[in-house]
């Protein structure tokens, strides 16, 4: 982190050649980028498929920065109104970034809700409630209330009035479930154990019940002989 003199240094060069307006809007564009890194390395390690939307909006969204910055570095022609042009296109990078957010966002709870079910497949009720009670009495609802939470979220999108609040809010619950997995992976040894030692258990019952089946066969065929039947 920057302290507080050198942030001081660094804003007072920039406010040289951007106005405060044109500052706050390039802070917001710097939080979203930051939420947008996260959920890309995030979505990177769920699924190796590429996906394409959020990155075509990062591309964008960066065309109309270096715009911004031509203007303002006097690399190209000025327009007819700097400053509007300038507002303008920070606009547009703030728009780009936050419509990739929630196409990452929109992506990872996707997948989230397959990775809770790939996780666990396999594992029994009995195995989760004896092993992982906490599982049913706390993690399995706190997941199935952050999924119905995104929706929420998503509806109240508005890229015509975009709120950085919802988008932290967002990346808060994509975060918490996150967290989820991790608890769930490292119980998943535990309950592979157990499922081994009850399927185990399972078919020494089978041949256990197997071997009586038979041995009450064999008895009834040698009673029937000696009975003369």
């Amino acid at each position: 982190m920057y302290s507080q003199k050198t942030t001081s240094l660094i804003l007072g060069s920039m406010t040289d050649f951007l106005s405060e307006e044109e500052l706050e809007l390039l802070r917001n564009n710097t939080i979203l980028y930051s939420y947008y890194k996260e959920l890309q390395l995030h979505a990177d390690e769920i699924s190796s498929e590429s996906f394409l939307p959020p990155i075509n909006e990062i591309k964008d969204s960066y065309d109309h920065l270096m715009r911004v910055f031509s203007v303002r570095f006097d690399i190209r022609d000025l327009p007819e109104n700097p400053d509007e042009y300038v507002s303008k296109n920070l606009d547009a990078t703030f728009r780009h970034l936050y419509r990739a957010i929630f196409d990452y966002l929109d992506y990872i709870s996707i997948h989230q809700k397959e990775i809770i079910h790939n996780r666990l497949d396999g594992i029994s009720r009995d195995a989760l409630t004896n092993i992982f009670p906490e599982y049913y009495q706390e993690i399995l609802p706190e997941i199935d209330n952050c999924l119905e939470e995104i929706p929420r979220y998503k509806s109240e999108k508005d890229i015509g009035n975009p709120n950085l609040d919802n988008v932290e809010k967002y990346v808060q619950k994509v975060r918490q479930i996150s967290e989820y997995f991790k608890i769930i992976d490292r119980k998943i040894p535990a309950l592979n154990d157990y499922e081994m030692r009850r399927l185990s258990e399972e078919k020494k019952s089978e041949l256990k019940s197997g071997l009586l089946i038979v041995f009450g066969t064999i008895l009834g065929i040698v009673i029937c002989k000696f009975i003369g039947l």
